[in-house]
């Protein structure tokens, strides 16, 4: 557990997942792994990063990063279990949890 990302917030849609992450101002989706695994119907999800966000840009604080279902793939219908823990209180400052 202890390398996967802790989040800010996480919000299922129709057609994708939207992941709030800490930022030092330069990351993207392109820094993130996921890891999806089936049991019968239901989805266990899990987000890690693959690089660490060297940028010092402290105003930036967090990124939004979007994965859609497809990519995931991911019936947009399963039950999922999002498997990352959410950032605590020394982790995001002023921002709280959604």
């Amino acid at each position: 557990m202890a390398e996967l990302e802790p989040l800010y917030a996480a919000v299922a849609g129709r057609d994708a997942i939207a992941i709030s992450v800490a930022s030092g101002g330069c990351t993207t989706k392109a820094d993130f792994a996921f890891y999806v695994e089936r049991k019968g119907e239901v989805v266990t999800l899990a987000f890690a990063r693959r690089r660490i966000d060297t940028c010092k840009d402290t105003a930036q604080g967090k990124a939004e990063l979007t994965f859609t279902w497809a990519e995931l793939g991911v019936d947009s219908r399963a039950p999922i279990f999002l498997l990352n823990p959410l950032a605590g209180p020394r982790d995001r400052g002023n921002v709280q949890a959604s």
